[in-house]
């Protein structure tokens, strides 16, 4: 009987256990993990940002697959520190870090397409203006794409043509038929986002600004024309002539070029 209950109580201390512990590995050293991952909580919600790198840090360290959370926290942190730093190479570190912490996210929880459709956007803020990046945001932008289909984020839009933009003009091997194909995808996925928000009951003039964005990258990439709108993007059209996106996106074009025929 006393072996009866010993074991009931070890049980019940283990599921207890397990259930406080659900999410959270604290690793081999518990203790100095739990009063790491407080210091750098505490810091973060104080705006101590810079006190926050040591713990967290340690944690990423020793603790890399404790909880998705110090990933999370880990980009507001270093984020919020580049966003005041006045030393451009200091800012640079911190942004590389920033970006860091997203790939370390996937290595240790996986959820590369949503951790991706994050990062991709936050790259583009930090690496447009920097020509030595442009083939890793090209590849980064495809790749989130790729993954996300119509679920990639709508600020990921106008940023994916603006980085096909500066891609391309510094050299990056794109026709113009590869535009297209891309401007074709972004549009598809904008619509689809436009038809969401109008189901909603939601004010589409910010999606609309998008679309402006994205039509004025393509023509300061591709010559557009009524011949180029007859030749190149009509046959798309013809050969699927339910397709009203296509269709509102020729029209669109052709007022823009005075193509009323």
């Amino acid at each position: 009987m006393k072996l009866f209950t010993s074991c009931v109580a070890v049980f019940v201390f283990s599921v207890s256990f397990l259930q406080a512990q659900a999410g959270w590995n604290w690793g081999d050293d518990p203790t100095t993990a739990k009063e790491k991952n407080a210091i750098y909580n505490d810091m973060m919600k104080n705006e101590n940002y810079t006190g926050a790198i040591d713990p967290l840090e340690w944690l990423l360290a020793n603790t890399p697959d404790l909880n998705s959370a110090i990933y999370i926290n880990g980009v507001k942190i270093y984020d919020q520190l580049q966003a005041s730093e006045t030393d451009p190479a200091k800012k640079k570190q911190y942004q590389t870090r920033c970006l860091e912490l997203y790939d370390q996210r996937i290595e240790h929880f996986g959820q590369e397409n949503q951790v991706l459709n994050r990062k991709a956007y936050k790259a583009y803020k930090f690496l447009r203006d920097d020509k030595e990046s442009y083939d890793e945001l090209f590849n980064l932008f495809e790749r989130t794409f790729e993954l996300n289909g119509d679920k990639v984020a709508v600020n990921n839009l106008v940023a994916y043509m603006d980085v096909i933009r500066r891609y391309r003009a510094n050299g990056g091997s794109l026709s113009d038929d590869d535009v297209l194909e891309r401007y074709g995808k972004t549009m598809a996925i904008l619509d689809k986002n436009v038809e969401a928000y109008e189901k909603k009951g939601k004010d589409t003039a910010s999606l609309e600004k998008n679309r402006d964005f994205i039509n004025k990258m393509l023509t300061g990439m591709v010559k557009i024309d009524c011949a180029f709108i007859d030749e190149k993007i009509g046959p798309a059209f013809e050969s699927n002539p339910s397709d009203l996106a296509m269709a509102k996106r020729i029209i669109a074009l052709s007022l823009t070029y005075n193509c009323s025929k």
